[in-house]
This record gives structure tokens, C-alpha cells and sequence, in this order.
């Protein structure tokens, strides 16, 4: 249905395991409320500019979502992910603007490229404890006000990964490997970085967050039984 730009379908049939690359790319009339309960995988740019589509969640046994699957569908309604999604590719969700996405699964390694770049009403508190790679500008512009810590399985950040984000307070669960020197570049809003390491110990600090002041050796207070 590549580029089948009148296309009105509310639902597709029971059964389809699989929709692949391509599928309904510039469907930008599609009106998909949800996917059939055995879809397991969504291909490449399978939904890529479906503007109008109101999807609101995501079959329980999804395990792959491709690059550039979702990218510029504004409309998107999805709160939550599958558990059995490992991976969010590059591009994955780029530019959904109103997608109120508030927690991503546990057993998420990966996060790509741009993956929620301009997704600007995500409520994410709490990034995945097995996250270990987080791409080049994943999170650009996805305001983020409520996230507090980054787990300590992330060894690798890239460029730009938290552009232009709106927390005011962030913390390191571990210490990185690999971490850009423009992680948070125009963070405005950014003014504290907790970290569990001495200073000198991880360059470039504080990673583009001009307003930020850090915090070394941090560890949480005890507290009194």
C-alpha cells in the first residue's frame, strides 16, 4: 500500500504476524487504532508518515520494531512498549510529536540514532536497567522534565543524546565508558549532574550543560530506620 495516500483502513485482519518494509508508507490517511494481536514484527518505514493514524498500543508480542518504523507519525498515542522489544533502532519513532510515552521496557540494550528525536511529550522517568548504548541525538527535543538517572549498564552515550531536554537534575547510576562531550547540550534547565566518580575520572564534563553544576563521589543518603 506504498504511498496509497487516501487509504482510511481502521483495522487489518487477525492472524498477520509480520508487516513489512514499505508497507503502508505514506498512508497519510490510515486510521489504525491498533495492530492485530500476532504481529511480531514492524518492518523498515513500514508506517513512515502515516500523519493521521491514532495508534494507541502496540500487540503484547511484538519483538521488533525497524528503523524509521514510526517516523513523522504525529498522532501516535502509545504510553507504553512491549516487553519482548530488546532494541529501538535509528529513526524508530522520529518526530511523533504527540506520543505521551512513559516507560520502555526492562530488557532494552540499544537505543539508536535520533530514535525519539522531537518526540516532545515524552514522560519517561526512568531509562531501562540493562540500557547500554544510547545513540547519537536519541532523545533530542524530547523535553524528558521527569527523567533522573541514567542506569549503570550505560557504557556508550553518543552526540547529542539528550538535546535540548528539560530536566533539571540528572544522575549517573555507574560510570560510563564512552560518554560525547555534547550529551546534554542546551539542557538549559539542567543545573545539577550526580555522579558516583572522582573528578578527572570521565572527560568533558559537564557535557555541554553550561548551567550544570556536578556533584563527584555522589552516593544516596542513608536513610534512618
Amino acid at each position: 500500500f506504498y504511498g496509497c495516500g487516501n487509504l482510511k483502513l481502521k483495522s487489518l485482519p487477525e492472524g498477520l504476524s509480520e508487516i513489512a518494509d514499505y508497507a503502508f508508507r505514506y498512508c497519510r490517511s490510515l486510521r489504525l487504532e491498533y495492530l492485530p494481536s500476532d504481529v511480531q514484527s514492524i518492518g523498515t518505514c513500514a508506517f513512515e508518515q502515516c500523519w493521521n493514524m491514532p495508534l494507541s498500543t502496540l500487540p503484547s508480542g511484538l519483538t521488533n520494531i525497524s528503523s524509521y518504523a514510526f517516523v513523522h507519525c504525529s498522532k501516535i498515542k502509545i504510553t507504553s512498549l512491549p516487553e519482548g522489544i530488546t532494541r529501538i533502532e535509528d529513526n524508530a519513532f522520529y518526530s511523533c510529536f504527540y506520543m505521551p510515552l512513559a516507560s520502555l521496557p526492562n530488557n532494552i540494550s540499544y537505543i539508536g540514532k535520533e530514535a525519539f528525536y522531537y518526540c516532545n511529550r515524552l514522560a519517561i522517568k526512568k531509562l531501562p536497567e540493562n540500557l547500554k548504548y544510547i545513540g547519537s541525538s536519541a532523545f533530542g527535543h524530547g523535553w524528558l522534565s521527569m527523567l533522573y538517572s541514567i542506569p549503570s549498564g550505560a557504557t556508550t552515550i553518543e552526540a547529542d543524546a539528550f538535546l535540548a531536554c528539560g530536566m533539571s537534575s540528572i544522575k549517573f547510576e555507574g560510570t560510563p565508558e564512552n560518554i560525547a562531550n555534547t550529551v546534554f547540550k542546551a539542557c538549559n534547565k539542567l543545573t545539577e549532574i550526580r555522579v558516583p566518580w572522582s573528578e578527572g575520572e570521565v572527560a568533558n564534563a559537564p557535557w555541554g550543560a553550561t548551567n550544570a553544576t556536578i556533584i563527584y563521589n555522589y552516593t544516596e543518603p542513608e536513610t534512618e530506620e
